[in-house]
């Protein structure tokens, strides 16, 4: 995976699609696996005949496709831990706003309408919890 920081939105749709994507990912390793039991090995009794196409060694396609797997897996898992961790850096109020505004992709005139808040107010929350998520970041950077 790259290493580049998410930002606050991505962050956010990371942990919303997390749960289908791991389940996903283990579907992928759990099939992955079972093609690498079933593969056969390279037959090194057949002459190697010439301008033909090369015999791949499917084993090895498979484990590297496993590996693969096991480190998308460990990448989004870390991000549970994150997420733990966000949680209780954010304020009851910048809770209701980023659950509104991220998570369930709420305009601000309709999250200002819920809480009885002024848009402006809306405005300084989110802005807010930009700046505690950059803090976040830099915090818990071998996470990302």
């Amino acid at each position: 995976m790259k290493k580049r920081v998410p930002t606050l939105e991505q962050f956010a749709k990371i942990v919303r699609t997390n749960k289908r994507r791991l389940e996903r990912l283990y579907e992928e390793l759990g099939y992955a696996r079972y093609l690498m039991y079933a593969a056969q090995g390279i037959d090194y009794s057949k002459p190697n005949v010439q301008h033909s196409t090369p015999q791949f060694d499917k084993i090895t396609i498979d484990l590297d496709r496993i590996d693969r797997i096991e480190k998308k897996i460990a990448y989004y898992e870390s991000f549970n831990v994150l997420w733990t961790k966000w949680q209780k850096k954010m304020t009851p109020r910048e809770t209701d706003v980023f659950h509104k505004c991220y998570m369930q992709d709420k305009a601000v005139v309709d999250i200002s309408a819920e809480l009885q808040v002024s848009n402006v107010r809306i405005y300084g929350l989110i802005g807010q919890l930009e700046a505690k998520y950059e803090e976040f970041t830099k915090e818990n950077s071998q996470y990302l």
